[in-house]
């Protein structure tokens, strides 16, 4: 049979959770429950996805409460289905995040998007980046980092929201940048700009990646 989702409610105490060739759309679905969630995989520290072929997210409505928070290994290879961005409600990116690995994910074009609209104030770097990311065997990878969606509109129709936009995000990419301290990408031919810039005439200098002491790049365009 084919399972539409996946609400594991004993999963409490679990550290290391693999799904491999399997059909679920997603983790857990709080949409069909009208109490409030339990905790679930609090002290997940490993998760590794294999031939998740038609999952779209982890979550479908909102996650319960403290889920994932403790997840330092992320680990996806062969899920080719739907998924075209890595964003929290796919791969939760929290702050104990150590190690992000992605292989072999045809559709995937950017690792990591994030929303304006809920994210432009946070205190927290709208941009997550755990200190390891490693990206192999993804055809259709632009970059590491998708502009938001309202950068666009945002040029056109008024300078002022779009100098103050553009600040706060720019703020945002170098935080994100000082975090990392290897990055490894391989076969991904359609990559232009690892890092990408919302206006090329922003400057990155060295300081901006201090930590960074492992790069491997290789048949990128």
């Amino acid at each position: 049979d084919t399972f539409e989702n996946l609400l594991p409610e004993c999963f409490q105490d679990l550290i290391n959770l693999v799904l491999e060739d399997c059909d679920v759309d997603c983790l857990i679905d709080t949409t069909t429950t009208t109490c409030q969630p339990m905790r679930l995989f609090s002290n997940l520290q490993n998760l590794k996805l294999t031939k998740a072929t038609r999952m779209t997210r982890l979550f479908r409505g909102p996650p319960p409460p403290g889920c994932f928070t403790n997840l330092r290994k992320v680990h996806m290879d062969d899920c080719s289905g739907r998924l075209e961005n890595i964003v929290p409600y796919v791969i939760p990116i929290g702050p104990k995040l150590e190690s992000l690995l992605v292989l072999r994910c045809e559709r995937l074009k950017h690792i990591f998007e994030f929303d304006l609209q809920d994210n432009l104030r946070s205190e927290t770097s709208l941009l997550p980046c755990p200190p390891e990311i490693h990206l192999q065997k993804l055809p259709e990878l632009r970059g590491i980092w998708k502009p938001p969606h309202q950068w666009d509109t945002l040029h056109l129709t008024n300078n002022d929201n779009h100098d103050e936009f553009h600040n706060l995000i720019l703020e945002a990419m170098l935080r994100s940048f000082n975090s990392l301290v290897t990055v490894a990408m391989y076969e991904c031919e359609k990559v232009e700009e690892a890092f990408q810039l919302i206006d090329h005439n922003d400057q990155i200098h060295e300081e901006q990646f201090s930590n960074l002491g492992d790069k491997r790049f290789t048949k990128l365009s």
